[in-house]
């Protein structure tokens, strides 16, 4: 079991490496230069994937990857660096995203950083099933 932990840990990890060398290509080049309309068409052509596998990878790393690189809606640093050391999974990163796509707009910067870096740590701990249940008495 521990052999099969710290494999699932490396696959964590990869998706990280992907990320980083996305936003580094949308970062450096243009879709037209490296002879595609888009980046999904670029990456689809280029890694023989779907547009529908490739456009969920550019998404992720705007949000997971390096914030200088790609201008994004939201990014996630502690969820990105629990990622890339292999402390959680796709499965963490999904419920993630889903608690702050419910978070109202009304919840300032600071108090969104502080709730993702929480949710982090508290993921690391934890499998994606268990992770995914509010607590009991949280609120709706």
């Amino acid at each position: 079991m521990g052999v099969q932990s710290r494999l699932e840990a490396v696959s964590w990890k990869q998706p990280a490496i992907a990320q980083k060398l996305i936003a580094r290509l949308a970062a450096e080049a243009s879709p037209v230069e490296l002879g595609g309309k888009n980046l999904a068409e670029v990456l689809a052509t280029r890694l023989r994937i779907s547009s529908d596998e490739a456009r969920p990878r550019i998404k992720l790393a705007e949000s997971l990857g390096p914030r200088t690189a790609i201008p994004a809606k939201r990014w996630l640093p502690h969820a990105a660096e629990a990622q890339a050391d292999g402390l959680v999974g796709p499965e963490h990163l999904r419920v993630i995203e889903r608690f702050f796509d419910q978070l109202p707009n009304c919840v300032d910067y600071q108090t969104r950083e502080l709730a993702e870096a929480d949710l982090a740590r508290i993921g690391s701990g934890l499998g994606p099933r268990s992770f995914a249940k509010p607590p009991v008495g949280s609120w709706p």
